[in-house]
């Protein structure tokens, strides 16, 4: 039987692509989800418990951090 599941490195090299293309608040709320569904992946699921919430984590601090740039470049405008 053929194994059509995704390698657990593209989800997570997807999903940072995704991050990287956002440009408003409301697209990083959008990410933040597509994190909470890559977090339930039975391919990140089954990783390492440390490797997994690093993972998350790292994601996670990613979006916190683009969204305190863009509030302060609103402020600053």
């Amino acid at each position: 039987m053929e194994n059509n599941k995704v390698h657990y490195g593209d989800l997570i090299k997807w999903v940072h692509k995704v991050i990287d293309s956002c440009e408003t608040r409301g697209q990083i709320r959008t990410a933040e989800r597509l994190i909470d569904n890559l977090s339930l992946q039975p391919q990140i699921r089954e990783l390492d418990v440390n490797l997994y919430f690093e993972i998350i984590r790292d994601m996670r601090h990613k979006c916190i951090d683009m969204s305190f740039e863009m509030m302060e470049k609103q402020l600053n405008s």
